[in-house]
């Protein structure tokens, strides 16, 4: 029976840690070959993205087709992984319900401005907290937002009164109108800001809030090199435009020899007519 009961103990312990070791592990997608052969060219995103359009989904990366239409316009996804081919096309790893891994060709969605991209963005203002709140704060439900300013909420946190663990911020940030936020990394499966002091009345959305359009990074660079030679040539065109214009305004002034050589002339023809009648005069 002591063994036993060791046995089931021992079953729990690693239970236990399983599910706190589980929290840290990063999802991968089982059994796709594509995924296995390009491992070290993927970037782990877990983020959301915004269809713009019916999103048909890949067994690969320009593979064939498994569904036409199973993401639909102006819906949100979840993306694991993401992949560029040698096209310049942005591909997207996705866990769905019908299929552990498919891929999603991603350009021309909208990744909505997120945790990460605030977190790149305000970073060097977040401060060391300095005091966590005690069990007091969580006497309602709290929310818990994806960034400070976000439109909504992404849950509703709960912390009974009898809980043994409290949630803990790890930093915080003061927006523009003095309300003070704390960075949850994760507390029962949640993560994100809540609002710590202030009034959320005042909030307001940050100042480099913006969604990220998806292109064809190759195309991007190609429209940029077309553009660039562009506005080189029509600046050639604009700098000889102006070097011609400025010839006719300002033409160099031509010397008119006619003047000079009509003077020399009539002050010879004098002389002459001088000398001829002075020695006309001498002979008589």
């Amino acid at each position: 029976m002591r063994k036993v009961l060791c046995l089931l103990l021992s079953l729990c312990l690693l239970a236990f840690l399983a599910i706190g070791v589980s929290a840290d592990v990063i999802w991968e997608p089982y059994g796709d070959s594509f995924y296995d052969e390009h491992r070290d060219e993927m970037q782990y995103e877990n983020r959301f993205y915004r269809a713009t359009a019916d999103l048909a989904q890949y067994d690969e990366p320009g593979g064939e087709i498994i569904d036409e239409s199973v993401i639909f316009a102006d819906e949100l996804f979840n993306v694991q992984y993401v992949y560029e081919d040698e096209n310049g096309v942005l591909w997207g790893n996705c866990f769905l319900a019908r299929k552990d891994s498919v891929w999603v060709d991603l350009v021309g969605c909208v990744r909505p401005y997120d945790r990460t991209d605030f977190r790149e963005d305000y970073e060097n203002e977040f401060k060391t907290i300095e005091n966590q709140p005690d069990i007091s704060f969580y006497a309602d439900e709290v929310p818990l937002y994806d960034y400070p300013g976000a439109a909504n909420a992404l849950y509703n946190m709960i912390v009974e009164s009898d809980s043994e663990y409290l949630p803990e911020y790890v930093h915080t940030y003061t927006d523009e109108a003095g309300n003070v936020w704390g960075e949850l990394m994760y507390f029962r499966g949640m993560s994100g800001w809540v609002l710590l002091n202030g009034d959320i009345s005042t909030v307001k959305a940050p100042d480099k809030e913006r969604d990220q359009p998806i292109e064809n990074t190759k195309q991007s660079e190609i429209d940029t090199e077309v553009t660039t030679d562009a506005a080189v040539e029509g600046t050639e065109k604009e700098t000889t435009s102006t070097a011609t214009a400025g010839d006719a305004a300002d033409p160099v002034p031509k010397q008119n020899f006619a003047v000079p050589v009509l003077l020399v002339v009539a002050v010879v023809a004098v002389t002459l007519a001088v000398l001829f009648i002075f020695f006309r005069k001498k002979k008589k």
